[in-house]
């Protein structure tokens, strides 16, 4: 896609260009974030796993 030769058609088509990578940026960002969130769950799940199972050894070492 090359743009086109005339001024006010150039600017058009920069900005579409422009919005079009911003609302590519937006959907990659709310996936990161997305990604990122249910990561911190799977970690927290992950550290209250391994917090029960050193409350069991506890107990039954102590």
């Amino acid at each position: 896609m090359s743009a086109p030769s005339t001024g006010g058609n150039k600017l058009k088509y920069y900005l579409e260009a422009i919005a079009r990578s911003k609302e590519k940026l937006d959907i990659y960002s709310t996936n990161l974030k997305e990604m990122l969130r249910l990561k911190k769950v799977e970690n927290n799940r992950e550290a209250e796993a391994y917090n029960a199972i050193g409350k069991r050894i506890g107990k039954f070492i102590f």
